[in-house]
């Protein structure tokens, strides 16, 4: 094959590229992101607010009594290890702890600690906090046809995903959530100082995970004859 056969075939190869790989993207507009995770290491506070707070109260009525129901959370990341520092509405807190495939959390106004297990269809187990897809809850819908558009919010350049009864805007740098609002509440995310040293999961925590595990494996070895 001589120098301009060579050099034929090369251009014949690059026209086929152009023509099947980048002149159909040409004059398209670029796909809206979708959320990213929040980095390795991290910490952000959401303040939720519900539809019912907002409804006046005539002088001398009693304010309405919702329930006690999740006012902050203040989430810090350590790689794969999550605590959640929550306060609910009454005041009260406790906090919660993710790490190796199990979580934990306390009781307000207790010294107890529960493990809390995954969702099934008979238990929905609504205190879970599935961190396996995503760090930032109720976010599934979006897809880049629910993407409106770029617009400021607070001050921050957003994407902006709506859908019926939901909205939600992400940062156009970062791809993290500032806002997401659906029927039952909305959620405003701040971004924090990200931590300087790894999450340890206080000892009695640990001390409940090591006691699990070793049930399970009695259990495995030695099972209840019925």
């Amino acid at each position: 094959m001589n120098y301009l056969s060579l050099q034929a075939r090369i251009c014949t190869l690059f026209m086929l590229y152009m023509a099947f790989a980048v002149l159909p993207l040409l004059g398209q507009s670029p796909q809206p992101p979708l959320p990213r995770r929040a980095p390795a290491l991290a910490s952000w506070t959401i303040q939720y607010k519900y539809p019912d707070q907002a409804r006046k109260v005539n002088p001398g009525e009693p304010a309405p009594y919702f329930g006690d129901r999740i006012q902050t959370v203040i989430v810090t990341k350590t790689n794969g290890v999550y605590r959640e520092q929550i306060t609910l509405t009454s005041g009260k807190q406790y906090e919660k702890w993710i790490f190796g495939g199990s979580e934990i959390r306390t009781v307000p106004d207790s010294a107890s600690i529960l493990m809390i297990s995954p969702p099934t269809a008979a238990d929905p187990s609504p205190d879970y906090s599935d961190y396996g897809q995503s760090d930032f809850d109720g976010l599934k819908w979006l897809s880049p046809d629910k993407c409106k558009g770029t617009e400021s919010y607070e001050g921050k350049q957003a994407f902006r995903f709506e859908t019926v009864g939901k909205n939600a805007y992400l940062t156009t740098d970062t791809l993290l959530p500032l806002f997401v609002s659906d029927e039952q509440s909305s959620r405003t995310f701040t971004f924090n100082s990200p931590p300087t040293a790894a999450l340890e999961p206080p000892k009695a925590f640990r001390d409940i995970i090591e006691k699990y595990k070793r049930g399970v494996e009695n259990m495995r070895y030695h099972p209840v004859k019925m």
